[in-house]
């Protein structure tokens, strides 16, 4: 049953990936987030994404708790249309900086030290451009990732993420005990 639903997403996620790359970033972002505004309670069911929420802040008004579950749509349509533009966000081909780096005599102090060090990224927005900007300042680097479930969609992301945001990819691991 899980193999149906994998090809109908990929069957719906590959036209959607064309029709972003052929209209552009821009265009690709609003479409995205009118989509899975639209669409994504289909996929995550947002009674529960406000259930999690009240575990995080009890005291939020149903308006508040909206509020922030259509900003995660909104996040996530940004993100899945940034996707196809890696190749530019690598290369800095907008016209208008898309990055900006705070802090960034630290990371000039840890690149001039030579030594060792840990980048830890929270899961916010498309955190994976940390890693690409990380590997273009020359630091020798490697992520870790956890597969996609659609195992029709993960190569395509592996390829992306391999070619633009960091060639060394470590797979996370399961353990089954």
């Amino acid at each position: 049953m899980k193999n149906i639903k994998y090809i109908l997403e990929a069957l719906i996620i590959y036209p959607i990936f064309l029709i972003i790359k052929i209209l552009g970033i821009n265009i690709g972002r609003k479409i995205s987030t009118f989509l899975f505004l639209k669409v994504g309670s289909l996929f995550r069911s947002n009674k529960n994404i406000k259930k999690n929420i009240s575990h995080a802040y009890e005291n939020l008004t149903e308006d508040e708790k909206n509020n922030i579950v259509n900003d995660m749509w909104i996040n996530y349509g940004l993100t899945f249309a940034e996707y196809l533009f890696m190749a530019k966000f690598r290369k800095n081909k907008f016209s208008k900086a898309q990055i900006s780096i705070k802090g960034k005599d630290i990371l000039d102090d840890v690149i001039k030290s030579e030594q060792p060090a840990i980048f830890i990224s929270g899961h916010f927005a498309n955190f994976e451009l940390m890693a690409m900007e990380l590997e273009k300042s020359k630091i020798k680097l490697a992520a870790i990732y956890r597969p996609l479930n659609n195992f029709f969609i993960n190569p395509f992301m592996v390829y992306i993420r391999k070619k633009y945001i960091c060639k060394n990819q470590i797979k996370k691991r399961y353990r089954w005990n």
